[in-house]
């Protein structure tokens, strides 16, 4: 089987779709990725083919102070689909010199299904985060709604109606204006419709993070959270988590921790009143030397392979992306989530309801609400829980299921 992955966009949505490539590999199969150019050096340092593809994905020089949905869609409209159309001419190349069996791309790689249509290709799409999957048995909470343990009918489906029309409008015209440029056809309902249409819909989560729904979308399998393991850290934190108890640490992903150093620094502040070792990840060297604590229990440093990390810390605060949730799920150690956009949301309100997590709005917690997630984040319940759920999640093999689903699609 020869794979032809498309991908782009941060850690968390590149990383498992490495590591299921990695897995095609030991199982002999030949597999291309394409990637975000300044992804290129470490998919081929992880012993991958890559070629890089499009603008460098840079969320530090990302503007935008939207929140929430408009947030998510301008990420979307303004980042993503832009990179479409030379995905779209990557793809039809590299189906020449390449000869692919299978497509297999994330769920925004819009050109994937384009080009398999168009080569007479079987695709397949991947999903990093359940949020994509629109369920009204097993609701996703989408940004603007709340955090509720569960939801009434009437607001599921207003909910997944309003959602997936106002992201349809968003989103359609910025990708028919490519495609007319590609002299295709128009059409609608990309992001919900058109990548689902393949040979294979591959949830990349845990079964026990969200369970397969009877109105799961066909061909659906639920794999597992496909991670990359291990990864050595540098000697500066590997020297604080040797000089003490274990640290809390922060991290805000690959976006907001460019534009939320206030909310990272409450953070900081009220871990180290309540005693606390604190290890933040601020993104950058200079990001790192922009936090002057003075406390021998708070380092930070720009950033560390979380598969690596976290489980020799003591918990995780983060901002819900599905990569970073994943790990730390994975490692067993309880995590308040703050997220900011958009799957961050369901994937918080899940941890939290699976026990391993609270949650707090970055945006509208004093002090007091801080101290009192902390307090919940280190109890014995909390711990507890985390721990069994990484148990579980630590049988998993979610690339070889994925890998799997990809010979059955081919």
């Amino acid at each position: 089987m020869r794979v032809l992955m498309s991908v782009f966009g941060s850690g968390g949505d590149l990383n498992p779709f490495l590591a299921i490539a990695k897995e095609l590999g030991k199982r002999g199969h030949a597999c291309r990725m394409l990637v975000n150019p300044q992804s290129v050096d470490f998919v081929r340092r992880s012993g991958v083919d890559g070629i890089g593809v499009g603008n460098p994905y840079n969320p530090a020089s990302w503007k935008n102070d939207a929140k929430g949905w408009k947030r998510s869609t301008a990420l979307l409209r303004e980042v993503i689909i832009p990179n479409a159309e030379p995905m779209y001419h990557a793809l039809h190349e590299q189906c020449a010199l390449f000869k692919p069996s299978i497509l297999f791309g994330h769920h925004t790689s819009f050109s994937s299904p384009w080009i398999a249509r168009r080569h007479g290709i079987p695709f397949a799409t991947g999903y990093v985060a359940p949020s994509s999957w629109i369920s009204a048995s097993d609701p996703n909470r989408y940004p603007g709604m709340p955090d509720l343990d569960r939801y009434p009918s009437l607001m599921i489906r207003i909910g997944n109606r309003a959602g997936r029309m106002m992201t349809n409008r968003a989103v359609d015209p910025v990708i028919n204006r490519i495609r007319i440029n590609l002299g295709l056809e128009t059409g609608s309902d990309f992001l919900f419709e058109d990548t689902l249409s393949g040979s294979a819909n591959i949830g990349m989560w845990s079964p026990s993070f969200r369970g397969p729904s009877h109105d799961d979308p066909s061909n659906a399998h639920i794999v597992g959270f496909p991670v990359l393991q291990g990864g050595t850290l540098s000697e500066t934190t590997q020297q604080f988590l040797d000089d003490d108890a274990a640290p809390i640490v922060i991290t805000l992903g690959t976006t907001a921790v460019h534009t939320e150093q206030a909310w990272m620094k409450r953070l900081s502040d009220s871990f180290l009143m309540q005693g606390c070792r604190v290890l933040l990840l601020a993104g950058s060297e200079e990001a790192s030397k922009a936090f002057t604590i003075d406390s021998p229990r708070f380092l930070a440093v720009p950033g560390e392979p979380h598969g690596a990390l976290f489980p020799k810390c003591a918990g995780v605060v983060h901002h819900g992306g599905i990569g970073t949730t994943a790990q730390a799920l994975r490692s067993g150690i309880p995590a308040i989530l703050t997220p900011f956009a958009a799957d961050q949301f369901d994937n918080a309100r899940r941890c939290r309801l699976l026990g391993a997590a609270t949650t707090l709005d970055p945006h509208k917690s004093s002090n007091r609400m801080i101290s009192g997630a902390i307090t919940k984040m280190l109890s014995h319940e909390s711990r507890a829980s985390a721990k069994e759920l990484g148990r579980t999640m630590a049988h998993e093999d979610a690339a070889d299921h994925a890998v799997r689903a990809l010979e059955r699609a081919a």
